[in-house]
C-alpha cells in the first residue's frame, strides 16, 4: 500500500497506540500488534492460479518454477509462524481487522478500501 494522499505525513505521536500510521509488512505484525486498537491488521489474500501467474510476471520464471516457489515459501511462512508465535495459520481471518482478495478487487479498489478502513481507527 503505497499512500499518495499523504496519510503517512501527517503529525503524531511516537508512542505505539499511533503506530497506525507506520507500515508493518509481513514477518508477524498483524500478530505483535494484535492487541493495540490504533492498528489496522489487512490481510491481503487472492487465489492461487493468480499467485502462480503474478509471481510469473514478477520473477520471470516457469509455471512451474513460480508454483513450487509459493509452495516453499508458504510452507517457509508457516514454519516461522508456528516457532515464533506458536500460530498454526498465519492467515486466520480472525487475527485481521479487514480481509482483501486481490483476485477479486482491483489494485485501486483494494487501496480505496485501506484508506476507508484507516479512517475509522484514526478516531
Amino acid at each position: 500500500f503505497q499512500a499518495d494522499d499523504g496519510i503517512r505525513d501527517q503529525p503524531r505521536s511516537r508512542g505505539l497506540g499511533d503506530v497506525y500510521k507506520r507500515q508493518f509488512v509481513g514477518r508477524g505484525g498483524h500478530v505483535i500488534l494484535q492487541d493495540e486498537p490504533k492498528v489496522l491488521r489487512v490481510g491481503i489474500i487472492c487465489n492461487t492460479e493468480d499467485r502462480i501467474t503474478r509471481l510469473m510476471e514478477i520473477e520471470s520464471v516457469s509455471r512451474d518454477q513460480a508454483a513450487s516457489r509459493l509452495e516453499s515459501r508458504d510452507r517457509s511462512r508457516a514454519h516461522f509462524f508456528k516457532e515464533h508465535f506458536g500460530i498454526d495459520n498465519p492467515d486466520d481471518p480472525h487475527l485481521f481487522n479487514i480481509v482483501i482478495n486481490t483476485s477479486q478487487n482491483k489494485i485501486d479498489d483494494c487501496t480505496e478500501i485501506i484508506k476507508a478502513a484507516m479512517k475509522t481507527i484514526s478516531t
